[in-house]
């Protein structure tokens, strides 16, 4: 199992030279592609990323013969040199976010599974580095989901199993004190399973553990599911999620400090263009309790 050979800590993985760890199922891929070797790394299939930021990171969907695809996340840093020593002695995002999926896992939390990493540095500083992980099959992103179906296409009541499942894994992450740091609607999949709808946790490379910044770890990630959430729920929904998330043990006075302390960490970066709109989640009654 490549969660076995994943370092568990979160730091740079190699000083000087070249770390790669690959599931051995995946091995004949990556030896096809040439992926062993980091050169390889920024464009490892002839076809446009299906996403990416500047030139930096890319993302590509790389389908096997056998049918099955994996994401090939890359960040190569060799042509920035103000980048390469940001990551001087840090961890690199790629392996922040393996670490960060391995978090998950252990706590229960459902992430992609993960078929490789790798990290090249020169005396320290980051080079590039890579995270491939399997495709989550029939998914779409929460802000899909939302997006394209059409209200009353889903049960109200399997819309309110989804979002307490949601909740629970960020109360399970956040009793351990681990945080996303970028829980945005398109960093969660909604994986549909036998009637049912599943969260699945994705893109998480700033995620930490920290008991020190318990407080300000939850405030960001309620506050990144808050943004989009100020589109597509009422006011009366939201509060109900919040109550859901703290549980029976929180009274009205916590439920209104957390409401208040998310909401002016939002506001700060709310955009603009956040109008209410109509969508399958208008009038759904959401659990209380989880």
């Amino acid at each position: 199992m490549i969660s076995m050979i994943l370092a568990r800590r979160r730091c740079l993985q190699v000083f000087h030279g070249t770390t790669i760890r690959v599931a051995p199922e995946w091995r004949e891929q990556f030896d096809r592609l040439g992926l062993f070797d980091p050169q390889n790394w920024r464009v490892p299939i002839d076809a446009p990323p299906v996403s990416h930021s500047k030139m930096a990171v890319a993302c590509f969907r790389v389908p096997s013969p056998d049918g099955r695809v994996m994401y090939f996340k890359r960040y190569d840093y060799r042509h920035s040199r103000r980048h390469r020593f940001r990551f001087w002695m840090r961890p690199s995002r790629a392996g922040v976010e393996q670490f960060g999926y391995t978090q998950y896992r252990k706590f229960g939390i459902e992430t992609p599974g993960i078929v490789g990493f790798g990290e090249y540095r020169k005396l320290g500083t980051l080079i590039s580095s890579f995270i491939a992980t399997e495709e989550v099959p029939g998914s779409v992103t929460l802000e899909d989901f939302v997006d394209d179906t059409e209200p009353g296409a889903v049960e109200g009541s399997k819309l309110s199993n989804l979002a307490g499942r949601l909740l629970g894994n960020l109360r399970k992450a956040h009793a351990a004190c681990m945080f996303h740091y970028d829980l945005k609607w398109r960093n969660i999949l909604i994986q549909q399973r036998n009637g049912e709808y599943y969260p699945v946790i994705i893109d998480c490379p700033r995620a930490f553990v920290s008991r020190l910044r318990r407080r300000y770890g939850i405030t960001a990630d309620l506050s990144a599911l808050a943004r989009m959430a100020l589109s597509y729920l009422s006011l009366h929904q939201r509060y109900r999620l919040l109550a859901a998330y703290l549980g029976d043990a929180a009274g009205p006075a916590e439920r209104k400090y957390w409401y208040r302390r998310v909401q002016r960490h939002y506001e700060r970066r709310v955009s603009r263009s956040a109008q209410p709109r109509d969508s399958m989640l208008k009038g759904v009654h959401f659990k209380s309790r989880i």
